[in-house]
């Protein structure tokens, strides 16, 4: 499959998807840099459990995760 149809579809189903499930996606693929990097990972979780406590807030994703996103290459 060509890299532009794979985007397409990954478009499609992240469309589709709730808040819900697309934030067990990014956990899931927080939980890859365990493997990776141990203190990247750490950080990240400390700051999505301060999110968590601070609901109301509504912390954009960019700004939780901003290490995460620096390394996929996404400015927040």
């Amino acid at each position: 499959m060509e890299d532009g149809k794979i985007q397409k579809v990954a478009k499609y189903m992240i469309g589709s998807m709730t808040k819900e499930e697309k934030d067990f996606i990014l956990l899931i693929h927080l939980c890859s840099y365990l493997e990776e990097d141990e203190e990247l990972f750490k950080e990240n979780w400390k700051l999505m459990r301060a999110e968590q406590k601070n609901q109301q807030d509504k912390i954009p994703m960019e700004e939780i995760f901003p290490a995460v996103y620096e390394r996929l290459g996404k400015n927040p």
